[in-house]
């Protein structure tokens, strides 16, 4: 795959599952979030950009993903 095509997801989480940052390192740049929140808004403005629309998430934890899951949770339901 080139790596233009996909971005790498970090996500950085304490025990608790409060996230401490998200990242996505798209192979020229990489972009910050201070909460999914922000990750999840920031998705659909973007997604005519092949780098934000596939991800592969590091070998993160299992706090890392318990609350990206608990996020998606809290998302409202498309109509």
């Amino acid at each position: 795959f080139p790596s233009h095509d996909i971005g790498t997801l970090d996500i950085e989480t304490d025990k608790e599952g409060n996230v401490l940052g998200i990242a996505i390192y798209s192979g020229s740049e990489v972009t910050f979030f201070d909460s999914w929140h922000d990750f999840f808004e920031f998705l659909p403005e973007h997604n005519h950009d092949k780098r934000y629309c596939k991800f592969i998430a590091h070998g993160g934890g299992v706090f890392d993903y318990v609350s990206m899951v608990s996020a998606m949770d809290e998302l409202p339901m498309p109509i």
